[in-house]
């Protein structure tokens, strides 16, 4: 397991973190910096006291990244879609214990409620007659090393869609699917069809692996395997980037009528999204939650 830690200001923190995770950090914990100094600020809450902006003036960021990446190109993606005024300091790397990060972060998944009826759930988790099977729709996930337990916000904000908007009968593309955590709540939403794809091999193996926990079925693949069908629904919860590059390729893959959700996104990046599938399909924001934005646009 590597280790990074760097300092950066009070307003990058939260942002920085963020990308961090969703680029394939293992955890990013945030302490103050000047802990201990003669000009420490310490930040006290107190009950019924909100806090806009939990973070300190200096915040040290430590990073697990698993042996498997090289940590310094996961900070340099992490750092290419921010602002280029974004400053970090006190960079160091060291290597630690190897720990299974898997199970911890299992033994710390709890429900995630993402609307009335619709909750994540840890694969453990005991279903009962007081879960109230009959008016919840639950998702088992086991998210092994891929993204996607559904307490991020872009996550979140995919899902909330589909349960909100998701047609009965659907056919979906889950593009990026990390854990499968989109195109099996797909399913049990009412979806007939779902297929997912992935560079990851790892993805491709924990989404078949939750697929089955959930008795869905839902077809896997590497994106070479698509065939030319266009979907009722296509969604991509990954980063600016990729976004970017494969609006072509995304826009040409719904159905006509049908809806396009993009998330991974900040509110900083909407426009350069919006232009990027102005070709194709016109973007506009359906939700915003902690600065990620989910973005849908209908294919005309």
């Amino acid at each position: 397991m590597h280790e990074l830690s760097l300092n950066c200001f009070h307003s990058d923190a939260e942002l920085l973190s963020d990308k961090l995770l969703l680029v394939g950090a293992c955890s990013v914990s945030v302490e103050d910096a000047d802990a201990g100094c003669d000009y420490e600020i310490p930040i006290f809450g107190e009950p019924g006291i909100v806090l806009e902006n939990l973070s300190w003036k200096r915040n040290k960021l430590s990073v697990l990244i698993s042996e498997h990446l090289d940590p310094l190109q996961v900070l340099n993606y992490a750092l290419d879609s921010l602002e280029d005024s974004l400053v970090i300091t006190n960079l160091v790397f060291k290597k630690v214990l190897d720990i299974d990060w898997v199970s911890l972060v299992q033994s710390n998944f709890s429900i995630c409620e993402i609307t009335d009826r619709l909750r994540i759930v840890p694969v453990n988790y005991s279903l009962d007659k007081g879960n109230d099977l009959d008016t919840k729709i639950y998702v088992r996930i086991d998210p092994g090393m891929a993204f996607g337990t559904g307490s991020h916000s872009t996550t979140s904000l995919c899902l909330s869609w589909m349960d909100l908007h998701l047609v009965s009968n659907s056919s979906v593309l889950d593009y990026g699917c990390g854990s499968g955590i989109l195109s099996i709540a797909a399913m049990k939403l009412g979806a007939k069809k779902a297929v997912a794809v992935d560079i990851d091999p790892l993805a491709i193996d924990t989404t078949v692996n939750n697929a089955n926990i959930n008795n869905v079925l839902v077809d896997v693949k590497l994106p070479s395997h698509l065939t030319d069908e266009r979907y009722n629904l296509v969604v991509a919860n990954i980063l600016k980037e990729p976004l970017q590059i494969l609006a072509a390729e995304l826009s040409r893959r719904v159905e006509v009528g049908g809806s396009l959700l993009l998330s991974g996104i900040l509110t900083s990046q909407i426009k350069s999204i919006e232009l990027a599938y102005s070709n194709y399909i016109k973007l506009s924001v359906w939700k915003i939650k902690d600065d990620w934005v989910c973005l849908h646009g209908i294919r005309i």
